[in-house]
């Protein structure tokens, strides 16, 4: 079975498998209004469909160990990404802080909430 005891394979929890059950569909992120989610707004759930979004998905597993929601995003740092999560990809921490900025961005003003499409 795949939840017992001695499992060998699961080395991170990250097999092709664990990320299926978890996927969620693509307007996710949005509320039934269609107003995008604020940052500190989003589940851990939100936050990890994200990190598929941004070709990150192998991150996925440890975000969902720690439990990182949107507000906890916005108290990740270079380092923290680093050593606690390990994000050891230099263009991967930055793609993510630039994402989290830009929540943060239009969540605070405003900004770019198209309500018609």
């Amino acid at each position: 079975g795949r939840h017992g005891a001695g499992s060998a394979s699961h080395r991170r929890g990250d097999e092709p498998g664990d990320l299926a059950e978890a996927r969620l569909p693509e307007r996710s992120a949005r509320r039934p209004s269609g107003r995008r989610l604020r940052l500190r707004e989003m589940s851990p759930r939100h936050v990890q469909s994200m990190l598929r979004r941004m070709g990150m998905q192998e991150h996925a597993a440890a975000f969902r160990r720690d439990g990182i929601d949107g507000s906890m995003c916005d108290l990740l740092d270079e380092e923290l990404l680093h050593h606690a999560l390990g994000v050891i990809s230099q263009p991967q921490r930055r793609r993510f802080l630039g994402w989290v900025d830009r929540m943060q961005l239009s969540g605070e003003v405003g900004a770019r909430q198209p309500t018609h499409r």
